[in-house]
């Protein structure tokens, strides 16, 4: 007689899960638009004069110092900095159709590529992307920085972008740093420096970026304190200097080694004065120990 075969099944063993495939990142989508589209919307005209700043307002000046520190650390070496320089690029959209577009950062470094000064714009469809994008926040695009634009430097291929809020009215914190990857921005974790301050590390640039605050100017209005973006080298564990910084720096030096020069300078006259005095003392005492002689001689 056939054994009997037990209708009950023994449960399967469950499948270990799987981890989760980031979806390819498409925003214009989820917006309703072509990537045509919404490329073009990231780069629309401000109000005109909205956006037209004098060199020493806040967004000016945190562009300025970056590009400036930038350029110098990066200078005699294969990398391009570039300043409000428009970078042009193609993406494939949903259908693997390439879309031209351009994106304006307000400092960018692209490591690796030879600089050309007379670049009117960063041809990223030939050139790497940028490696390293920095947004300031300005009243008409802080939205646009904080969103949409950090997905399409992600679609580029920018490794890390940090968005500043010189005003510190805009956003909190003033300054954040993000990771990108084809899956989206990743915000990057705080660091504690040496002198208790807290910073936003760059794996990119190998800095840490942090914001020192002033009193702002007197002006008989609240502006609240004025926001510098520094950039700190932990080697040195000092932080980058400015164009004007380093010449501010090579002047104080030659003036401390003009001082110092001038300092051995007296002593060593004084030494020779010394010297001078001495021998004259001896000259004297000499003169007076032959007079003294002949006139014991003479009695």
């Amino acid at each position: 007689m056939a054994e009997a075969v037990s209708a009950r099944l023994e449960p399967r063993p469950r499948a270990a899960p799987r981890a989760p495939v980031p979806r390819p990142l498409r925003p214009w989508l989820r917006e309703g638009r072509t990537l045509a589209q919404w490329l073009d919307s990231l780069e629309d005209e401000p109000p005109p004069g909205e956006d037209m700043l004098p060199m020493n307002a806040p967004h000016a000046a945190a562009m300025r110092h970056t590009a400036d520190v930038l350029e110098l650390r990066y200078r005699g070496r294969r990398a391009e900095v570039g300043f409000d320089l428009p970078v042009v690029f193609r993406l494939p959209d949903e259908r693997g159709r390439l879309v031209p577009g351009r994106l304006s950062p307000d400092v960018f470094v692209a490591l690796g590529v030879e600089r050309d000064e007379r670049r009117t714009e960063y041809d990223a469809t030939v050139l790497p992307p940028p490696d390293f994008v920095l947004e300031v926040l300005s009243k008409s695009t802080w939205r646009r920085d904080e969103g949409p634009k950090l997905d399409a430097y992600a679609l580029l291929g920018a490794r890390e972008c940090f968005l500043f809020d010189a005003t510190g009215r805009r956003a909190a914190p003033a300054l954040r740093g993000f990771a990108l990857s084809p899956a989206g921005a990743r915000p990057l974790p705080e660091a504690r420096l040496a002198d208790g301050s807290r910073g936003v590390p760059s794996e990119v640039l190998g800095l840490v970026a942090h914001v020192s605050a002033r009193p702002a100017p007197s002006r008989g209005d609240d502006q609240g304190p004025v926001l510098t973006l520094r950039w700190r080298d932990l080697e040195t564990g000092e932080d980058l200097r400015t164009h004007a910084e380093e010449a501010l720096a090579r002047a104080a030096a030659e003036d401390g080694r003009k001082l110092a020069e001038q300092q051995r300078d007296r002593a060593e006259d004084a030494r020779a004065a010394a010297e001078r005095e001495r021998d004259a003392m001896e000259l004297r005492n000499r003169e007076l120990e032959a007079l003294v002689r002949r006139l014991r001689g003479g009695q």
